[in-house]
């Protein structure tokens, strides 16, 4: 990952905030890493195959589940989640196989950016970046997680919760239907 830092050289792409109506171009930076899509993707291999040694012993270690027994903080109900170093981890069955769902999100509302990676080890994974962060407070028709997710389903013919159903602001010329 050569082209990941907290400085990266080069330009950077322009950032946006406000509502699913207005949008205006985001007033500074986000203080953390950026990135480029080559990377992301470098990253997102290893995600899904560590490589062997020290490094991948890490990587495989944040992704095992350190809290399992997690409640919805509104009902108080249990939800069938878990959390890892900085992932989360979500059930998902396709054609009878159990597997897990990584996943973690990320907003910027300073820069004006947001991001989704979720992969499903040793199979498939996927990462989406955009810049425009929604920080009007209202919920966004298609968020990156729930656009990623129904990737993934389609993608691995996998129930994914939370992209049961094709979102209306998917085209199906998007998906390759005319």
């Amino acid at each position: 990952m050569t082209q990941t830092s907290h400085d990266p050289l080069g330009t950077v792409a322009t950032g946006y905030i406000g509502s699913t109506t207005k949008t205006r171009r985001a007033g500074g930076t986000a203080f953390d890493l950026k990135s480029t899509s080559w990377d992301m993707m470098q990253f997102l291999s290893n995600c899904i195959s560590p490589p062997g040694g020290p490094l991948g012993d890490a990587m495989l270690n944040t992704q095992t589940p350190q809290i399992t027994d997690i409640n919805d903080c509104t009902t108080g109900k249990p939800i069938n989640f878990k959390m890892a170093m900085g992932w989360q981890i979500s059930p998902v069955t396709s054609q009878g196989t159990d597997y897990s769902l990584v996943w973690k999100d990320g907003l910027t509302s300073l820069g004006g950016f947001t991001s989704w990676i979720g992969f499903v080890p040793n199979t498939i994974g996927i990462v989406l970046l955009a810049n425009k962060a929604i920080t009007s407070g209202e919920t966004p028709p298609l968020t990156l997680g729930k656009a990623g997710r129904f990737i993934l389903q389609t993608l691995m013919d996998v129930d994914v919760p939370g992209a049961s159903v094709v979102p209306e602001e998917i085209h199906p010329t998007m998906l390759g239907n005319e």
